[in-house]
């Protein structure tokens, strides 16, 4: 039996979103420092799933041997706690990525200059 999982099921709304940085990463239009940071933004997507995956694997080790039932059901459970605690620990921060992404556009296309006139 496998003690481990290499699946996490992922919501429709986060795979249209990645296609959607997938295509615009393919575009031949797209300045080479913006096309770095959404590799950037990609990859942090990428290393958030599976951290989520490698922690759900850490604790599922110790199910149900070392948490009793009440333990481990419910977002308040002692396990549910611990997973979140662990996750926002280590997981990058995505908005600190798309912040760059934002500010390096409003520069290229110098919007602050356009809406002063």
């Amino acid at each position: 039996m496998n003690d481990y999982y290499h699946e996490l099921k992922i919501t429709t709304e986060y795979t249209e979103l990645h296609k959607k940085i997938i295509d615009v990463k393919l575009s031949p239009l797209l300045p080479q420092e913006l096309l770095l940071l959404v590799e950037e933004f990609t990859e942090a997507m990428n290393k958030k799933l599976n951290l989520a995956v490698e922690i759900l694997n850490e604790y599922i080790k110790q199910l149900p041997n070392d948490y009793g039932r009440q333990e481990i059901i419910g977002e308040n459970s002692i396990i549910f706690i611990k997973i979140k605690i662990k996750y926002h620990q280590e997981l990058v921060n995505l908005e600190l990525i798309a912040n760059k992404i934002v500010q390096y556009i409003r520069n290229y296309w110098l919007v602050e200059k356009i809406n002063t006139r």
